[in-house]
């Protein structure tokens, strides 16, 4: 049986630009089970640090090709983490936190890699 958009891992849908680990905008609706327009409706005064479009040179390189404005949107963890908020559901408060403890986690693993390597 093939999981559904929203049951997969949240480190499954996180993409490093920059310096950032983002989530595309069409990524984050299925995981909090939500259309895209609910997101960008949400959305639409985030702070740029929050969510933003990706350039058109970053989105050649992007998971989905970004072909589409809305598909080339992403946000950022606190970005995440806030519209989980504003949508302010059992389900999207969890899996907001589930996001949010992801990125913790990959931080460690990376401060961690970055600590063997300056040793080796």
């Amino acid at each position: 049986m093939t999981p559904s958009p929203a049951s997969e891992p949240a480190s499954t849908r996180l993409h490093s630009v920059g310096d950032h680990l983002v989530v595309l905008h069409s990524e984050l609706a299925a995981f909090y089970a939500i259309t895209p327009g609910q997101l960008l409706e949400i959305s639409r005064s985030f702070p740029a640090d929050f969510c933003f479009n990706l350039e058109t040179e970053t989105t050649d390189s992007a998971p989905d090709g970004g072909e589409h404005p809305w598909e080339t949107r992403v946000f950022t963890e606190h970005g995440a983490l806030l519209a989980g908020c504003l949508l302010n559901t059992p389900t999207t408060l969890a899996r907001a936190v589930q996001l949010t403890r992801t990125c913790v986690s990959l931080r460690r693993q990376d401060r961690t890699r970055h600590t063997l390597a300056l040793a080796g």
